[in-house]
C-alpha cells in the first residue's frame, strides 16, 4: 500500500527542511512526527532500506538517500533515529556515528545530533573537521562509549562532559586550538591513547602523570619547552611522540632517553 497524500507532502516537506538546514522548523517536525499515534509506522517508512554495516555505521537508503551525500541528511538521520520508538532495530544496531568534513572546503559548524545517549550500544563517535567548539552534555551518559574524536575542529579547551565519559579508552583532539590540558586530567582513568598534536599547548598539568592507564601520548606539534618529571611515572606508556616542539637541546636529549626507557 503506497503512501497517503498527507503523508507524501509531510515527507517532501520534512527532506526540504533538513536539506535548507533550517533547524528551529526540522526540530518542531520532528517533535510533531513522534507524537503521532502512528509514529512507529513513519520511522520505519522513512529508514526503509537502510541498513547498519560492518562498521557499525548506519547506510542511507530511500528517504534518506541523495546523489549529492549531503551531509545534512546524515545529520537529520541520527537526530531521527534518537526520537524513534526503544525498539526501533536501527537504533539499537548502531555501534558508530561519524561525520566527516569533505576535504578541500571552508566547512560551517555542525551540531552533534541530539540524544546521543540514546544509542544504547555507541562505542565510537567522530566529528572531524568541522570547526566545532563543543559537544552535548549528554554525551557523559553514553556509557559504552570508547573512542572519541575531535580532530581539526575549533575547540580551545576540552570540554567538560569529554573529561567525564566512563570507560573512555581513545581519545583524539588532534588539529584544534587547545592552548592547555586540564588539571584534572586524570579523571579519564580508562584512557589508553591520548592526542592532542598540533595544538598550542605550552605545558602538561601534574594530574597527567596520574593516568596509570595511558600506553600511547601524542604531543607534537606544540609549543612544549620542557618535559615535566612526572612523565616517568607513566609505566604502563608504550609510545610517546614530542617531536617538533619548542624543546632545547638538553631537552631533545632527555626525550630520547625517556623513549628509549619506555
Amino acid at each position: 500500500m503506497g503512501l497517503s497524500q498527507e503523508r507524501r507532502l509531510f515527507y517532501d516537506r520534512l527532506k526540504y527542511t533538513i536539506l535548507d538546514s533550517e533547524k528551529e522548523e526540522l526540530d518542531e517536525m520532528l517533535r510533531t512526527l513522534i507524537r503521532k499515534e502512528n509514529s512507529d509506522q513513519i520511522f520505519r517508512e522513512l529508514f526503509d532500506g537502510c541498513y547498519i554495516d560492518g562498521s557499525g555505521e548506519i547506510v542511507r537508503e530511500g528517504f534518506f538517500f541523495d546523489s549529492s551525500g549531503s551531509m545534512a541528511l546524515t545529520y537529520a538521520m541520527y537526530t531521527l533515529l534518537a526520537y524513534a520508538p526503544d525498539n526501533f532495530p536501527l537504533r539499537q544496531g548502531i555501534t558508530s556515528i561519524r561525520f566527516i568534513a569533505p576535504e578541500g572546503i571552508s566547512s560551517p559548524a555542525l551540531r552533534f545530533p541530539r540524544r546521543l545517549d540514546h544509542f544504547p550500544r555507541l562505542e565510537q563517535l567522530g566529528l572531524v573537521g568541522w570547526k566545532t567548539a563543543s559537544v552535548p552534555r549528554e554525551l557523559v551518559r553514553c556509557t559504552r562509549l570508547k573512542y572519541l574524536s575531535l580532530r581539526n575542529n575549533s575547540f580551545t579547551a576540552l570540554p567538560e562532559p569529554v573529561l567525564h565519559i566512563p570507560g573512555l579508552t581513545h581519545l583524539d583532539c588532534s588539529f584544534n586550538d587547545l592552548a592547555a590540558l586540564p588539571d584534572h586530567m586524570d579523571s579519564m582513568s580508562s584512557l589508553a591513547t591520548l592526542s592532542v598534536k598540533g595544538n598550542r599547548i605550552i605545558s602538561l598539568p601534574p594530574a597527567l602523570g596520574n593516568m596509570a592507564s595511558l600506553e600511547y601520548l601524542d604531543i607534537s606539534c606544540n609549543k612544549i619547552s620542557s618535559l615535566p618529571p612526572f612523565l616517568e611515572r607513566l609505566k604502563g606508556l608504550k609510545i610517546l611522540n614530542a617531536a617538533y616542539n619548542d624543546l632545547s637541546v638538553e631537552e631533545e636529549a632527555r626525550l630520547e632517553a625517556l623513549a628509549a626507557g619506555i
